[in-house]
């Protein structure tokens, strides 16, 4: 049972160091070979592939968010400035 746990480490220990050369990913260049170096192995890493397009797509809907609510309180603040502005005419 030990000779294959220390087979399977030594098979993902290539991805992982190569991988790793990668990190951390500041563009999209670096996530585009972080997948291709990954998927062009034969035993992909795919937690690692999920759990970096999760974090990706997390980020996205962070600053949708933001956007929302930033522009929100924006019409929000500019109408109650119209209020005040026609209370004091």
């Amino acid at each position: 049972m030990s000779s294959s746990s220390s087979s399977s480490s030594s098979s993902t220990s290539p991805s992982s160091s190569s991988s790793s050369s990668l990190f951390p990913l500041s563009t999209v260049g670096d996530v585009r070979k972080l997948f291709q170096s990954e998927l062009e192995t034969p035993d992909p890493n795919l937690s690692l592939l999920s759990v970096v397009a999760g974090a990706i797509e997390n980020q996205w809907t962070q600053a949708k968010a933001t956007n929302v609510n930033n522009e929100g309180q924006g019409e929000q603040e500019e109408e109650e400035e119209g209020m005040r502005h026609l209370e004091k005419a």
